[in-house]
């Protein structure tokens, strides 16, 4: 009787501090469902640990096997992902910064994550569509990417950006961006010298020599000449442009005859880190017939100055121009 009493005492000064939950009934499984609901109101994780019902998630499944498939290698598809497919390509859209990576995203399951370096997209299962910003890589790359006087020795620029693709329910996918011709996207942006001039990210401090030389045509990509390396080394940029006459000559092609009117070219010489405008000059068409034009159904059409002619006097410029 003695140690009862004593049993009892001790429970009822344990009820009074409020430590555990009591049942006056003696009822042990309300008791122990109380106990549960009051550790819950405290913290989540006490809560977690307390509840019998929660269930621990379970482990990743293996990282899913990436395939990249495309001309460019620029189109990755994911083993555990039928019909999956993830684009990766720099932005031709003119409203686009010039060093705009595009990544669209289809067929991946809803809750997918794509993380390119230190951004990430999550996808719908509509897909997805977000740009990345890779200016901050553009100086460094290498000309030889940019052009190369054989055409078939130029080699895709490595980005070198990180690259994972999370699907729910497995380790991520990892990689990295696929390389890239940055020759139309040099060419634009190096359109925009005039006035204010164009500076990489993280490029030296200017040296004062002037040594290389860029032609940045509207269309087609870039022609470089002189002793850099990488694109900020490029130090003087050529900017052609069309301008109409009213000359006209006749050539025969494949298909007949066709009327051309002539254009010749505009040339301007800038200084690419200031902006400044060092020279210009009009180069006059040969008036010569094209290897190619493009003719109308009319069979009339128009040609501009070849750009063997331009190159020609860009490297002129920059003979003069050196120091």
């Amino acid at each position: 009787m003695l140690r009862n009493s004593l049993t009892s005492s001790i429970a009822l000064a344990v009820c009074a501090a409020g430590l555990v939950a009591c049942n006056s009934g003696g009822d042990k499984d309300k008791a122990g469902t109380s106990t549960a609901k009051s550790m819950a109101g405290s913290s989540p994780a006490s809560a977690a640990a307390s509840d019998s019902k929660a269930k621990p998630a379970g482990p990743l499944k293996p990282a899913p096997s990436g395939t990249w498939t495309g001309y460019y290698k620029n189109k990755l598809h994911l083993s555990a992902a039928p019909g999956s497919e993830i684009w990766f390509y720099l932005s031709s859209i003119r409203n686009d910064a010039p060093w705009t990576f595009i990544i669209t995203a289809k067929k991946l399951p809803s809750g997918s994550r794509i993380v390119v370096g230190d951004k990430s997209l999550v996808v719908s299962g509509k897909g997805g569509y977000f740009h990345y910003d890779v200016s901050a890589k553009a100086g460094a790359l290498p000309l030889s990417s940019v052009y190369h006087k054989r055409a078939y020795k130029k080699k895709r620029a490595d980005l070198n950006i990180a690259l994972e693709v999370h699907l729910p329910g497995y380790k991520p996918f990892v990689g990295k961006l696929p390389t890239v011709d940055p020759a139309d996207t040099v060419a634009r942006q190096l359109r925009d010298v005039p006035d204010e001039g164009i500076k990489f990210a993280g490029e030296p401090a200017d040296d004062g020599k002037r040594d290389t030389i860029a032609m940045a045509p509207r269309y087609g990509g870039t022609y470089i000449f002189g002793k850099g390396k990488k694109i900020w080394d490029i130090d003087l940029v050529v900017v052609p442009s069309a301008i109409a006459t009213d000359r006209k000559i006749t050539c025969r092609f494949t298909r007949g005859t066709a009327t051309l009117s002539l254009r010749d070219a505009k040339v301007t010489l800038y200084d690419r880190r200031s902006g400044k405008k060092l020279t210009e000059a009009t180069i006059k068409h040969s008036g010569r017939c094209p290897y190619v034009a493009t003719v109308k159904r009319d069979n009339t059409g128009t040609n501009g100055v070849s750009s063997r002619a331009i190159r020609a006097w860009a490297r002129k410029a920059l003979a003069k121009y050196r120091n």
